[in-house]
């Protein structure tokens, strides 16, 4: 049985100077994801109903435009954030929460197995299975980071906001789902209830 999992939270933050340094994007429609004057995305799946590990682990956007083909690559977020209050500077503005690192504070290793190239609009599916599994062995889940590896091109992508409800983002683990883990109580109580992810 394929398992789908929908983001709980997604925005963008964008690198270029106030104002755009300092706003949030957490209630668009789209995801923007552009080289120059970087503006990275930002998404996060609740993965506590996941067992051990996962076989496979897809995570299918939807490619809204495209400026020109690009390359990109994922990085796991270290510092946990909120949708409607993250900017290129913080965290959370709303309460004055600094990112250590200015953009997302990330690990800076690159979690496809190759960049993912991009050529035209549509359905696109990366294979994140390593990230998911790094996740589910215990690293804190703080969300991906997507940045466009292609100087001055932008790539727009449908938000869980997006009108259309398939387009949306998805995380999708094909049968078999996964590994039964044996600490399920553990698994939850790590994973909801959460104001900040």
């Amino acid at each position: 049985m394929t398992i789908q999992l929908n983001p709980t939270a997604d925005s963008y933050i964008v690198s270029s100077p106030p104002p755009a340094q300092s706003q949030n994007f957490g209630s668009q429609a789209t995801l923007i994801c552009k080289g120059t004057a970087e503006t990275r995305t930002l998404i996060y799946f609740d993965l506590s109903t996941l067992g051990a590990s996962v076989s496979q682990a897809l995570l299918e956007l939807n490619v809204e435009s495209l400026s020109a083909p690009c390359s990109i690559n994922i990085y796991n977020l270290t510092e946990s954030w909120v949708e409607n209050g993250v900017t290129w500077q913080k965290r959370d503005f709303l309460i004055n929460l600094n990112w250590q690192t200015v953009g997302g504070t990330n690990d800076g290793i690159k979690r496809l197995p190759s960049d993912f190239n991009i050529n035209s609009t549509g359905k696109i599916q990366l294979d994140i299975t390593a990230y998911v599994n790094l996740i589910l062995s215990g690293t804190s889940n703080n969300g991906i980071l997507i940045r466009n590896l292609t100087t001055g091109i932008q790539a727009v992508f449908t938000s869980r906001e997006g009108a259309i409800v398939d387009n949306r983002p998805k995380l999708i683990i094909p049968s078999p789902p996964y590994t039964p883990s044996n600490d399920f109580n553990g698994a939850f109580n790590n994973g909801f209830n959460r104001n900040m992810i």
